[in-house]
C-alpha cells in the first residue's frame, strides 16, 4: 500500500544516498560504505594490474552521485529523479538490483537485509509526513535558514549533517496521543 505513494517511495529511494557515510581516503571523497573486497586472483581494472590478495574498496559515494546516471544535479536531494512524468515510480537505474542506488552494495555481495531497511524507511518517512509539519527554521532576525547540504561533521568514521534549525510541529491533535501510545507500548517513558 505504501508503495502506491510515489512521492514517499521517491524519498525512500533517495534517502540512502544522503551523507550517512564515512570519509574515505586522502582524496577527500566520501564513501557511503566501506566493505573491503579481497581479490582471489590477479585482475586488471582500466589497464591497472591488481595482484591476487589485493584489498579493494569501492567508492560508493561516487557511484551514487554520478552525473551521467543521476543528472547534473546528482548532488541535490531530488526525489523526482525516481518518478516518471505522471508522478509514478520509474524503473530502477541499471546495475542497481532494483534499488536505484549502490548503497546496499552490488553483485553477489548485495545486502541481504536491504528489503527490511527499505520497508522500515518507507514506514518511517510515511509516519513522519503523516505526523508532522517540517519546515525550515529561522535565525534570530526571523529569516528562514535552509540547511547547507555540504555542512557536515566528519570526525571519525561516520559523517552526519551539522545541526541546523528547523520547525517540527504536529499536524493535528491526534499525533500527540499516537506518539504517547507508541512510547508506552515500547516501554519508553
Amino acid at each position: 500500500m505504501l508503495y502506491n505513494i510515489p512521492r514517499v517511495s521517491g524519498n525512500q529511494k533517495k534517502e540512502p544516498k544522503l551523507k550517512n557515510n564515512v570519509e574515505g581516503g586522502n582524496d577527500g571523497l566520501e564513501v557511503e560504505q566501506i566493505v573491503p573486497h579481497w581479490l582471489a586472483q590477479d585482475d586488471y581494472y582500466e589497464h591497472h594490474f591488481l595482484p591476487k590478495n589485493t584489498i579493494c574498496i569501492v567508492n560508493v559515494w561516487v557511484l551514487n552521485h554520478d552525473p551521467e546516471v543521476y543528472g547534473p544535479d546528482a548532488e541535490d536531494f531530488v526525489p523526482e529523479h525516481h518518478l516518471n512524468a505522471s508522478g509514478r515510480l520509474k524503473p530502477a537505474f541499471p546495475d542497481t538490483k532494483d534499488e536505484s542506488h549502490h548503497t546496499y552494495g552490488f553483485g553477489r555481495r548485495i545486502c541481504v537485509g536491504r528489503h527490511v531497511s527499505n520497508n522500515s524507511m518507507l514506514i518511517e518517512i510515511a509516519c513522519l509526513l503523516w505526523s508532522f509539519n517540517i519546515r525550515p527554521g529561522k535565525n534570530k532576525d526571523g529569516n528562514i535558514v535552509l540547511p547547507d547540504p555540504t555542512d557536515s561533521i566528519d570526525e571519525g568514521l561516520v559523517v552526519r549533517p551539522a545541526a541546523f534549525p528547523c520547525s517540527i510541529t504536529p499536524r493535528n491533535a491526534e499525533v500527540e496521543s499516537v506518539i504517547s501510545q507508541t512510547k508506552e507500548l515500547h516501554g519508553y517513558e
